[in-house]
């Protein structure tokens, strides 16, 4: 299973590719500070949101797409 947290101009195009290389909606799961966005990316791709003490957990493959600042 896959995780990204933050899904925005870095993690939203590693979220397309995961899915264009082939792996299925139902094992990436995502994690986005702005909660306004989770409806509209889980409609969007199919992936299902967690908060980050959740992603972590569940996941075998995380992928943080935050900047750093």
């Amino acid at each position: 299973t896959y995780g990204i947290i933050g899904v925005g101009k870095m993690g939203e195009p590693v979220l397309q590719n995961l899915l264009e290389s082939g792996i299925a909606p139902k094992n990436i799961q995502f994690s986005i500070h702005n909660l306004d966005r989770v409806a509209n990316i889980s409609s969007k791709y199919g992936v299902t949101y967690k908060n980050n003490l959740d992603l972590v957990k569940a996941v075998d493959v995380l992928i943080i797409g935050v900047k750093i600042s």
